[in-house]
C-alpha cells in the first residue's frame, strides 16, 4: 500500500509540470518575453532583400569616363573628314583639290563637337590619356586649318581658271582683276602652307582613325603644289596679255600693209609668248591640268603664227608663210575665241 501511494503522488506531481500537449514546460526563474510578429530577436540578423535582376551600380572611374569622351572625339574627327571629302565623293583629304568647293561649315560643326569631347576628357584623363587628348587636339587644329586653306585654294583655282579664257578673249580689264585675286588667294594659301609646316606633328595621327600620317603629309604637299602652279600660271597669263597686245597690233599692221611695223610687233609677241610658255608648268596637279593645257595650246598657236607672219612681213608677205599661219589658226580650238586671231584668220582666208 505504501508503494502504490508513493507512485500515485509522484504521478500527480509530474502531471502538474506537463503542458496540455504532453511536452514539458521549460523550467527557470525568468519569464520569456514575447517577440512581436515581424521583428527579429536580439540574436537574429536581418538578411537583405534582393529583387531578381537588380545589380549593384558601380561608379565609373575617371579613366573610363575619359576613354568614352576620347572615343566620342575620335568619332567626331571622322565626321569632320567625311564632311570635308563629301563634295568630292572621296575618302581621303587629297580627294578634295582646288577644283572642289569645301563644306567648311559642316567640318566646323564636327570639329566643335570634338572640342567639347576633348575638354570633357581632359577633366578625367590619366597622364597617358592626356597625351592622347593633346594628339587629338592637334589633329583637330590641323583639320580646321585644312578646311580654311581649302576654301582659299578653291578661290585660287577659280581665279586662275577664269584667267585663261580672259586672256584668250582679250578681256584684259577682267584679267587684271583676276590677277589681283590670284595674288590675294595665293598669299592666303602660302601662309597656310607655311603654318602647316611650322606646326606639323604627323605622329599625332596615330591617336585617331580619322586620317593617316601619310594623308597628313600628302595634304600639305597638295596645297604646296597648287600654290606653286597657280603662281606659274599667273606669270604666264601676264606675259600672254603683253604678247597678245603686241600680236593684235601686228595683225592690224599686217592687214593694213604696214609690214615693217607688223614685223616689229610680231617679233616682240613671239619672244613674249616664248617666255610665257617657259613658265607654264609641265606637270601640274590634276586640278590644274586642263587649264594649263588650254593655256599652253593657245600660246603655242599664237607663238607659231607670230613667227610665221614676222617672217612673211620681213619678206613682203610671203604666201607660204601666210598659208602656214592660216592652217595653224584653223587647227586651233581656241583661236576663234581671240578677237585678234579670229580677225586675222578671216583676212587670211579671204586674202586671195
Amino acid at each position: 500500500m505504501r508503494r502504490r501511494a508513493y507512485l500515485a503522488i509522484t504521478a500527480t506531481a509530474l502531471a502538474g509540470c506537463t503542458g496540455s500537449d504532453g511536452q514539458s514546460t521549460p523550467q527557470g526563474t525568468e519569464t520569456a518575453t514575447a517577440t512581436p510578429t515581424g521583428s527579429s530577436t536580439p540574436t537574429e540578423t536581418d538578411a537583405p532583400t534582393e529583387t531578381p535582376g537588380d545589380e549593384p551600380t558601380a561608379t565609373p572611374s575617371d579613366e573610363s569616363i575619359a576613354a568614352d569622351h576620347i572615343d566620342a572625339a575620335d568619332g567626331h574627327l571622322q565626321d569632320a573628314v567625311a564632311a570635308f571629302t563629301a563634295p568630292a565623293d572621296g575618302d581621303d583629304l587629297t580627294s578634295v583639290d582646288g577644283s572642289v568647293q569645301p563644306d567648311v561649315a559642316g567640318v566646323t560643326d564636327a570639329l566643335d563637337a570634338v572640342t567639347d569631347e576633348l575638354d570633357a576628357a581632359a577633366e578625367h584623363a590619366t597622364e597617358q590619356q592626356q597625351a592622347t587628348v593633346e594628339s587629338l587636339r592637334h589633329v583637330r587644329a590641323f583639320l580646321a586649318a585644312v578646311a580654311s586653306a581649302q576654301a582659299d585654294a578653291h578661290d585660287l583655282w577659280s581665279a586662275t581658271s577664269d584667267g585663261v579664257p580672259a586672256v584668250v578673249e582679250e578681256r584684259f580689264g577682267d584679267l587684271g582683276d583676276l590677277l589681283a585675286q590670284i595674288d590675294d588667294h595665293r598669299t592666303a594659301v602660302g601662309e597656310a602652307v607655311d603654318s602647316l609646316a611650322d606646326d606639323a606633328d604627323p605622329g599625332a595621327t596615330t591617336a585617331t582613325d580619322a586620317i593617316s600620317e601619310s594623308e597628313y603629309a600628302a595634304k600639305r604637299d597638295q596645297f604646296g603644289a597648287e600654290h606653286e602652279t597657280a603662281g606659274a600660271v599667273r606669270e604666264a597669263l601676264e606675259s600672254t596679255r603683253e604678247g597678245m597686245s603686241d600680236f593684235g597690233k601686228g595683225a592690224d599692221y599686217y592687214v593694213d600693209g604696214q609690214l615693217s611695223n607688223a614685223e616689229i610687233e610680231f617679233w616682240s609677241a613671239f619672244g613674249t609668248f616664248q617666255d610665257a610658255r617657259d613658265v607654264v608648268p609641265e606637270e601640274p596637279p590634276p586640278d590644274y591640268d586642263a587649264l594649263v593645257a588650254d593655256l599652253d595650246s593657245f600660246l603655242a598657236t599664237v607663238e607659231e603664227v607670230s613667227d610665221l607672219l614676222e617672217r612673211s612681213a620681213r619678206l613682203g608677205r610671203e604666201k607660204v608663210s601666210e598659208d602656214e599661219a592660216q592652217a595653224v589658226l584653223e587647227e586651233s580650238d581656241l583661236a576663234s575665241d581671240s578677237p585678234s586671231a579670229s580677225d586675222l584668220l578671216e583676212w587670211l582666208q579671204n586674202r586671195n
